[in-house]
């Protein structure tokens, strides 16, 4: 009878969590909606940040040989969304400046080139200070924290590598098939080309490390 009320307490903590992990992901999709004036990038960046998961699982699993896995570990989705997110800001921001460099600001490959060169570098030290912090955990005694921080720091570079693979695809259907077409993704989503017009007056020739003069 202990046991049965124990895993009942147990299931309704989870719920709740897993509630507000929920929560957390459409308040944090709405904001970015907001911001990227997008609801197809804001929705398919952060899905596209889970799917880190289960490589996640396979190395923790696999290649560490933790089979611990407890209700904490539901916490990693709130830091997968937080540090997801962050990176997508990053990127956007890169991208949203490529179009007022006047040498590429009319090919989208040059411009997804660029901000990928410059928006993946400042994701790697984000990522690696954050994967860095969790691994501190891996030194406790105590067994859930531990498998938490081997946990959170595998999965921390899994989403920096799911994002600099995934979203320049992401951003290259939007720009060919959404942005430049009288094309409204769940209605969401709307042209903000008048906001991101105009030449930057800061960005020279040698930042682009690498694109032609055509």
């Amino acid at each position: 009878m202990n046991w049965y009320f124990f895993y009942e307490i147990k299931l309704q903590y989870l719920y709740e969590d897993v509630s507000m992990v929920l929560l957390t992901m459409v308040s944090t999709i709405l904001y970015m909606t907001i911001h990227m004036k997008s609801f197809y990038l804001a929705s398919l960046s952060i899905i596209n940040l889970f799917f880190a998961i289960p490589v996640t699982l396979v190395i923790y699993t696999y290649i560490f040989g933790v089979e611990y896995f407890s209700t904490i570990h539901v916490s990693v989705l709130i830091v997968i969304i937080g540090i997801g997110a962050d990176d997508v800001f990053v990127f956007h921001d890169f991208w949203m400046g490529s179009f007022k460099i006047k040498l590429i600001k009319n090919d989208p490959k040059k411009r997804l080139a660029y901000t990928f060169r410059k928006a993946s570098g400042a994701m790697f030290v984000t990522s690696l200070t954050s994967a860095g912090a969790f691994a501190s955990c891996i030194g406790s005694r105590i067994l859930p924290i531990k498998a938490f921080g081997i946990f959170s720091a595998i999965i921390v570079p899994m989403v920096f590598i799911q994002t600099v693979c995934i979203l320049p695809f992401l951003y290259y259907f939007y720009e060919k098939c959404i942005m430049n077409n009288n094309c409204c993704c769940c209605c969401c989503c709307f042209k903000s080309k008048e906001k991101i017009s105009g030449d930057h007056p800061d960005l020279k020739l040698d930042e682009l490390n690498g694109d032609d003069d055509s």
